[in-house]
């Protein structure tokens, strides 16, 4: 696996910004005008001259020459060194102006050496018309689809063009995502498969302009440290349910946009770092039976807030399970369910201590038919955790429902002086036993099993599995 291309990072691009002056400039086939350095015996081009807000290209494409001719003397075209490790840096330019696509030759970037003292930083270009680079076919080492450039294999993503927007499904072949792969990316959303384990660059993602979600695939089982994510409106990283270990992934300051963290992973993967960074600004979202187990985990329990990431309500054929985090300043709970979107027609009232047992059951006989059976249909599943004294959350199941039926409910949290300081309302529907191919109470049966994956909760009973509205998923 290559590592070739590595993109610099905005304030990389504003330290070399004050390079040197061009020493001659020629055109290229197309006649478009190129300015160079002669630096090491080679042309360096320079793109802050060529790429100048005030020039016009010939072609869409902007094509740089192998080898350029200058006083009777041939120089090839080269990189200038930057920087005390000898990174090597092909400088496309920072500005408004730019072609639609730069094309790259054969011959150059064929003496990189695959380790991270010699890198190639490509600059970002900023201009909306810009869509990528093409790589010459005969390039021994990279090659370019759709304006993105990968190894020769294509098992390595080693540069994405910055003002491509919408959505990037990255490919299946794709093993490796190097540094700074995406470091101002325009895109609203990057989706990876599920199914296969990639390995990310530091920083691969630098300063994203637009996206608001970053989500690992579930089969990635490590990060390195040093991983960075950042961007003006990245709100939260979605971490998948497979990862085993994580190193000092950045989590944002106090200045960025990041809100909170979710891990799908129900083991807290391990980590060598004793407190990731920012954690004091975020909140974290874990598996709701291993709250408990991430705060007490290396890590993961400098997080000042972590809660439970499964849904509120999970139906059954003729129940629903209600669930929701414990407040410390509660004194008591309810839980309504009505018939109407309005809520004009009740069904129960269940209310609570502040410990999560039942205390109460008002039940409305005009709008259920059978309330003295109700006391047996009303389960408390919370289990009780004494190191802290009280739940991490409660959950509840009522039964008694009708199947295929939609239910409406609000529950309460209360303070000591009776106060309402916490509302949550919502709706579900109660799944259809001919839908479920099942016959029983999917969430009663004690030969179901739960799992969380990709984010969605499964119901796996025997060879089958069902998602939470009761679909077979095959």
């Amino acid at each position: 696996m290559k590592r070739i291309i590595m993109l610099c990072s905005l304030c990389f691009c504003i330290g070399i910004s004050n390079a040197k002056a061009w020493d001659f400039a020629e055109p290229n086939q197309d006649g478009d005008t190129i300015y160079y350095n002669i630096e090491y015996g080679n042309a360096i081009f320079d793109g802050w001259n060529t790429f100048a807000e005030d020039c016009r290209y010939k072609t869409d494409t902007f094509r740089i020459p192998e080898t350029v001719e200058h006083n009777g003397i041939t120089y090839k075209t080269g990189w200038r060194f930057i920087g005390n490790n000898g990174q090597l840096a092909f400088l496309l330019g920072a500005t408004k102006a730019s072609p639609q696509y730069v094309y790259i030759p054969k011959a150059l970037f064929t003496d990189i050496k695959d380790n991270y003292s010699y890198k190639i930083f490509l600059m970002p270009v900023y201009n909306p018309y810009f869509s990528g680079y093409i790589v010459d076919k005969e390039h021994p080492l990279l090659t370019s689809d759709d304006g993105v450039i990968f190894s020769k294999e294509k098992d390595s993503l080693l540069f994405f063009p910055t003002e491509q927007r919408g959505t990037y499904n990255v490919p299946k072949y794709v093993k490796y995502v190097d540094q700074y792969a995406f470091v101002a990316t325009s895109l609203d959303s990057l989706v990876f498969s599920d199914y296969f384990d990639v390995q990310f660059g530091y920083n691969f993602i630098e300063q994203a302009r637009f996206m608001k979600s970053f989500r690992f695939p579930n089969a990635t089982r490590s990060l390195p440290n040093g991983i960075g994510i950042s961007g003006e409106q990245l709100e939260e990283i979605i971490l998948g349910s497979d990862l085993q270990y994580i190193g000092g992934l950045y989590f944002g300051n106090k200045q960025s946009a990041l809100k909170r963290i979710i891990c799908l992973a129900v083991s807290p993967p391990k980590t060598t770092v004793e407190k990731f960074y920012g954690t004091d600004e975020l909140t974290l979202y874990v598996p709701r039976k291993s709250v408990t187990q991430y705060k007490y985990s290396d890590g993961w329990k400098w997080f000042d807030r972590i809660e439970p990431i499964e849904p509120p309500v999970v139906s059954g054929v003729n129940s629903a399970e209600i669930s929701w985090v414990t407040n410390a300043d509660a004194s008591s709970y309810s839980l309504t369910l009505y018939l109407d979107a309005e809520h004009t027609r009740r069904l129960l009232t269940l209310t609570f201590d502040n410990r999560g047992y039942l205390q109460n059951m008002d039940i409305n006989s005009d709008a259920y038919t059978q309330p003295q059976s109700m006391a047996r249909h009303v389960r408390q599943l919370a289990e009780q955790q004494e190191s802290e004294g009280f739940n991490s959350y409660l959950s509840f199941t009522v039964t008694g429902l009708h199947a295929g039926s939609d239910y409406y409910f609000v529950r309460r949290t209360y303070n000591v002086l009776d106060e309402v300081i916490d509302e949550e309302q919502g709706s579900f529907t109660t799944l259809n036993d001919m839908g479920t191919a099942v016959g029983q109470n999917m969430s009663d049966d004690a030969s179901n099993r739960k799992a969380l994956h990709n984010g969605q909760l499964l119901i796996l009973r025997g060879d089958k599995t069902y998602d939470a509205q009761g679909r077979e998923i095959k």
